[in-house]
């Protein structure tokens, strides 16, 4: 079950990235931008799976992101650190990183949002709802079963 969540996530992740660097390739024609922009995913889609990992059962969707001040302080902390890796040129320099254009953050704001989805929630709801519907079913034809006299059939 673990595996499968890790594999679906590294998936997508691996999708987002490469959708931001096609995006940005095909929008400068240059290859370090690009190369920077599928970076840049793969940094959001991470601390996007940091506030995926806290467990508020019951809660709000945004509650998750809200309540953990030092997650959030944290999170802060890296896309200020990743946006210095970018657009200062001696610490871009020392990453071989290239400036973005403004279109170029798109890809990445809607990775950063995919990758916020639920998507682990919705489908173990899922199984959830299919296994409780399994059991109900098993118990009704258990008590269906204890209804019946030895000599009946069943209907």
């Amino acid at each position: 079950r673990l595996w499968s969540k890790l594999l679906t996530r590294g998936v997508l992740t691996a999708l987002l990235a490469l959708t931001a660097f096609l995006f940005s390739l095909n929008s400068q024609a240059n290859q370090g931008a690009a190369i920077t922009a599928a970076f840049t995913v793969l940094v959001v889609s991470q601390i996007a799976f940091a506030f995926q990992c806290r467990s508020t059962p019951d809660e709000g969707f945004f509650r998750k992101y809200l309540t953990n001040k030092l997650l959030l302080g944290l999170a802060f902390l890296v896309i200020a650190l990743q946006v210095s890796i970018i657009y200062f040129p001696p610490i871009s320099r020392a990453f071989r990183m290239e400036s973005l254009l403004l279109k170029d953050w798109i890809p990445i704001l809607v990775a950063f949002v995919v990758s916020s989805l639920p998507l682990d929630e919705l489908f173990e709801t899922r199984v959830v709802e299919e296994d409780q519907a399994a059991e109900e079913e098993s118990n009704g034809m258990v008590a269906e079963a204890a209804s019946v006299g030895p000599n009946e059939e069943l209907g």
